[in-house]
């Protein structure tokens, strides 16, 4: 019964980290795209860049702190078996090239090359700050299985289509 007891706890133990995990990687994408923004936004300061770059790189580092907020809602909201708060109408393909910016340099840096193919331009009712938060992991984990491969041809397609009354989003890459 204390061996049974023992492995228990431990199967908890392992389950709260790997939800500790989770959490951290869905909060820090946001924050650390907000820290590009700001560091990018300090630098055209520096250089004397345009006001309206600079405007644009600031208000991309508030909608990323807005959307790491609403991460931590939407957790909070799931573990609280709530409706999410933010139903918003927006356009797929919109959303699709917005979350493509944020990591067009990250590609740029590891020499991959972002290939988007959009054919969505319908607009959809949904939570948008978890559309893009599976965007966002979908193309990071995509970066990461061709960085960690080694592959020589380095593409990441990003797609959107629609099918009958869905629209569907695909990211592939050429890794293994």
């Amino acid at each position: 019964d204390e061996l049974i007891a023992q492995l228990a706890a431990m199967q908890k133990i392992a389950q709260v980290n790997a939800l500790s995990a989770t959490i951290a990687h869905e909060i820090n994408q946001p924050l650390a795209s907000a820290r590009l923004c700001a560091e990018e936004a300090l630098e055209a300061v520096r250089s004397g860049g345009s006001a309206e770059r600079i405007d644009r790189l600031m208000r991309r580092t508030v909608e990323e702190n807005e959307r790491a907020a609403g991460v931590i809602r939407t957790l909070r909201n799931l573990f609280l078996d709530t409706v999410p708060e933010s139903i918003e109408t927006r356009s797929v393909d919109a959303i699709v090239v917005r979350m493509a910016g944020l990591v067009r340099k990250r590609a740029d840096a590891l020499g991959i090359e972002l290939d988007l193919s959009l054919d969505a331009p319908v607009v959809v009712q949904a939570a948008t700050a978890e559309l893009e938060h599976v965007v966002l992991n979908l193309l990071s984990n995509a970066f990461d299985a061709i960085d960690h491969a080694g592959s020589l041809r380095r593409v990441v397609r990003l797609t959107t289509r629609t099918e009958s009354d869905s629209v569907l989003i695909s990211v592939s890459d050429s890794g293994p």
